[in-house]
């Protein structure tokens, strides 16, 4: 009875000698069977995912220099593809984009930041605007004067936190007239 082993080195020598024509003909089966070709190579690659991700983050730990000065000099070379990925996230992840900012700007000012969520406290105002308190219609768009907008209560200009207790829901128009003053001048 073989081991393990044994069998593999058996195997291996057998794909050495016959290297040649065994490539040949996986090349015809793939040819004459693409779709189940296809079907076989996708259910191998899920099957060995986690093992391929794995690999990939260790040959990136240990060649990390190298990887980031590429994807440097890449950026580099194709402003315009950058540009068009940069724009297509930027669309399909609209919240994220604006909490990265929100918490980007308070960085800049040296003031504190806690990410929330716009429907958040959209809902906890009861679509109220808080500055003249009139309900705010939540079906308009955002270049509709009475559209929705969040209003730092406290402005970040005026040392204000970018937390949910300082935010709250108005009027685009109100918010606006109010700019960053701490309440609207008569």
């Amino acid at each position: 009875m073989q081991t393990k082993e044994e069998y593999a080195a058996k195997k291996k020598l057998y794909y050495l000698k016959n290297k040649e024509t065994i490539l040949r003909k996986l090349a015809l089966y793939r040819s004459e069977n693409p779709t189940k070709f296809k079907t076989l190579q996708r259910a191998s690659e899920l099957k060995h995912r986690e093992k391929r991700l794995k690999a990939q983050r260790k040959r990136y730990k240990a060649n990390r220099k190298f990887h980031i000065k590429r994807a440097k000099q890449w950026k580099k070379d194709n402003p315009a593809k950058v540009k068009t990925q940069q724009k297509a996230w930027w669309a399909n992840n609209k919240s994220k984009h604006r909490t990265y900012q929100r918490k980007r700007d308070a960085a800049k000012r040296g003031h504190g930041h806690i990410q929330y969520d716009d429907m958040v406290i959209f809902e906890r105002d009861n679509w109220q605007c808080g500055i003249c308190g009139k309900k705010v219609d939540n079906s308009l768009p955002y270049p509709n004067p009475m559209s929705k907008s969040l209003d730092h209560i406290i402005p970040l200009s005026k040392n204000g936190n970018d937390c949910p207790a300082n935010v709250q829901l108005a009027h685009l128009t109100c918010n606006l007239q109010k700019s960053n003053n701490l309440y609207i001048k008569e």
